[in-house]
């Protein structure tokens, strides 16, 4: 199996290409690793005006979400739910992944286990295709408070269990699972006997100048103090926002002070029905915009605030943040897995959202913090470049099981 360039297939819940939030970018530079020694194609999955299976590059027709009793906080597990719906659409994937005939399938995230599953029981790939389960958190202890806070009791108990199901299933299923912290790689070897379970941290890289300087530098000039989060559509930093923005709602005067949101999170604060978003002026929702923006936004800004209290893995965006060299002001949660960057210079933290909210206003950042090698040892090419040799090793030893 070795003599020859081998082919992974990677599944994934969003377009990798042009990587705008945490969960892409880890996609994105694990894709990059792999293909100094694999051929890889991602299979991805994106919600859009029409369905769309010219190539791996899926798009699903969001216009027909409400039919299949999907609602965009469940845009991930809706997409088997649509797929298994779609009979020309399944022929057409068969179809591609058939011919592209993978060694391996790289499973980022559990909600297109589904389709993994079907994959093997129908043939459309080997039974002797082995599967690499690529964790990103312990998806099923986010989830559920998330679906606790949004919908009835027997709603959220009953897609809690398909994340339980999905998450567990690929544990088990997997020759291999790689996670982002020593505390979920326990998780996933209590699941699986310990077989093969990798820690590859979280990372990023120096966020750069680029032609959206100007742009950013022009926005900001209406605040005295703007910070920059950056977050997807995710239940940590959704909540964080909300927790965050009601523990500063009588504290703040409007035009001195700014916390702009870059990324989905905005629309999923925007979604909870009790938040009200006129109540807070200084909450700027950007919504989803390019890497280039992102670069330019924290480098133009007064520094990151990381409002996160809850969640798996280890934090993407405090990576980020750290190697911007920009001023810093967290919960202490958000540095879990950074523990040894907390003395870094122009890192401030606090324990709850009201004491993060009075930093905010009271921290005095300086333009740039010159920050020790530690934090560049966080870059995703230091993170990730034993990536490929972790795969080898794994495909060598099933290939000596198999022999005996």
């Amino acid at each position: 199996m070795l003599n020859r360039k081998l082919k992974i297939l990677q599944l994934t819940t969003y377009d990798i290409d042009s990587p705008d939030h945490g969960g892409k970018l880890r996609c994105s530079h694990i894709r990059t690793s792999l293909r100094t020694r694999f051929n890889v194609e991602t299979l991805s999955f994106e919600w859009g005006s029409k369905c769309d299976s010219s190539s791996f590059k899926i798009q699903l027709d969001q216009g027909k979400m409400a039919e299949s009793g999907i609602d965009g906080l469940t845009v991930d597990l809706g997409i088997w739910t649509y797929l298994k719906g779609a009979q020309d659409l399944m022929s057409r994937l068969s179809e591609m992944i058939q011919s592209y005939s993978p060694d391996i399938i790289w499973l980022e995230q559990p909600f297109l286990w589904p389709l993994v599953e079907w994959l093997y029981s129908n043939s459309v790939v080997d039974s002797k295709t082995l599967m690499i389960n690529s964790t990103h958190n312990i998806e099923v202890r986010m989830k559920q408070k998330f679906y606790e806070d949004n919908y009835p009791a027997e709603i959220a108990m009953k897609y809690t269990k398909l994340v339980d199901e999905m998450e567990k299933r690929a544990t088990n299923a997997a020759v291999a699972s790689i996670a982002v912290s020593r505390a979920d790689a326990d998780y996933f070897e209590s699941l699986n006997g310990g077989d093969h379970v990798a820690i590859f941290p979280n990372g990023h890289t120096v966020p750069a100048y680029n032609n959206k300087n100007a742009k950013w530098k022009s926005f900001f000039s209406d605040s005295e103090v703007n910070w920059v989060f950056v977050g997807s559509w995710h239940p940590p930093n959704v909540n964080g926002l909300r927790d965050l923005a009601h523990a500063m709602l009588k504290n703040i005067k409007s035009g001195k002070f700014a916390v702009w949101v870059l990324g989905g999170a905005g629309n999923g604060l925007e979604a909870i029905q009790s938040f009200e978003v006129n109540s807070f002026p200084w909450l700027r929702i950007m919504g989803p915009v390019t890497a280039d923006d992102i670069d330019a936004a924290i480098l133009e800004s007064s520094g990151v605030v990381l409002p996160l209290w809850e969640g798996g893995g280890s934090n993407l965006k405090t990576a980020q943040a750290l190697l911007s060299g920009k001023c810093i002001v967290a919960s202490k949660f958000a540095f879990r897995g950074f523990e040894d960057c907390v003395c870094e210079p122009g890192v401030f933290l606090a324990s709850e959202p009201m004491d993060l909210g009075e930093l905010l206003l009271m921290t005095k950042p300086e333009k740039y913090y010159a920050r020790g090698k530690i934090v560049h040892d966080f870059e995703w090419s230091s993170i990730l470049s034993g990536l490929p040799d972790f795969v080898e090793r794994v495909i060598k030893t099933h290939l000596k099981r198999e022999v005996r």
